[in-house]
């Protein structure tokens, strides 16, 4: 079992190469988010590494561990 407090990797440049690396093996940005199970606004989010609310008001959106490790099982060659 990994420990998400080792092995969870929350920096800008990490993420982007990480999705970057799961659309690639996926085929395109659709793809990767219904292998994924996380909509594409999401996955946008993540990338962004924020997000603007209807209030003009701007938030941190940070991978999560779970969407981490799904990405690296994408990656990694993994089945459903």
């Amino acid at each position: 079992m990994l420990d998400a407090r080792l092995h969870h990797k929350t920096d800008r440049t990490f993420v982007e190469t990480l999705i970057d690396r799961a659309q690639r093996v996926a085929g395109s940005r659709n793809l990767l988010s219904a292998r994924a199970g996380i909509s594409r606004r999401r996955l946008g989010y993540i990338e962004a590494g924020h997000r603007a609310l209807p209030s003009g008001r701007v938030i941190p959106v940070i991978i999560t561990f779970a969407e981490q490790v799904t990405l690296e099982h994408i990656i990694s060659g993994g089945t459903e």
